[in-house]
């Protein structure tokens, strides 16, 4: 790197798989000063407390995926937004396109990072939009939940439908306790869901993980 690197305000990466929180770490030792910080489809193993330390002056990041994935392992689905909770205090703008934080990490973000200005929350299924996270936003400028549109989205995406939800919803209920009954559905959408086999997917115990694409 040169010296001008020092001088870097705005980084933005996408599809670099191969990335790693040690790149970042190495980056911010030439240019403290970086204010905007752009992550989009990149390694999901990248720690973000050591990216937010590495970052001190952070102001804006974008965390984006292309879709939303269910694993059911409230560690790995917390994993990037407490990172973000603990190392990012000085953050205004955040984008978690299609992340699997849940509400319990979206808190702590809030709560620590006070001079957020704008939350974009779309696709991130895992939030639920109740009474007490609409408070925590009332403070901020603009907030986008995770039904949102994303016609404005600049990047290429999957998109799920009601339909693809309700499968979803169905999925996570079979390894759910908090999940007390199922919604009343359409009988179309359950007669096709039905015939297109998911019923049959969705009953099978053995699932880890599932990866649905919308085309």
């Amino acid at each position: 790197m040169n010296c001008r690197t020092t001088c870097m305000k705005s980084l933005r990466l996408l599809d670099c798989m191969e990335i790693a929180d040690k790149g970042l770490v190495a980056v911010g030792k030439t240019s403290p000063c970086l204010e905007e910080l752009e992550l989009t489809t990149c390694s999901i193993d990248i720690l973000l407390k050591v990216v937010g330390q590495a970052f001190p002056n952070l102001k804006c990041l974008w965390l984006n995926n292309r879709w939303f994935d269910i694993q059911l392992d409230e560690f790995r689905d917390n994993f990037h937004a407490l990172g973000i909770a603990c190392s990012m205090p000085k953050l205004r703008h955040l984008q978690l396109f299609a992340n699997r934080l849940r509400n319990n990490a979206l808190a702590a973000i809030l709560d620590n990072c006070l001079h957020l200005e704008s939350l974009d929350l779309r696709q991130c299924f895992n939030v639920y939009v109740d009474a007490e996270l609409q408070a925590k936003c009332v403070r901020l400028k603009d907030v986008r939940f995770p039904n949102d549109s994303t016609k404005d989205y600049e990047y290429e995406t999957f998109f799920l439908s009601k339909y693809i939800k309700m499968v979803i919803w169905k999925f996570y209920a079979s390894y759910s306790s908090q999940a007390s009954s199922e919604p009343q559905l359409h009988p179309s959408i359950t007669r096709k869901s039905r015939d297109s086999g998911l019923f049959v997917l969705m009953e099978n115990q053995r699932i880890q993980f599932l990866r649905i694409k919308f085309l």
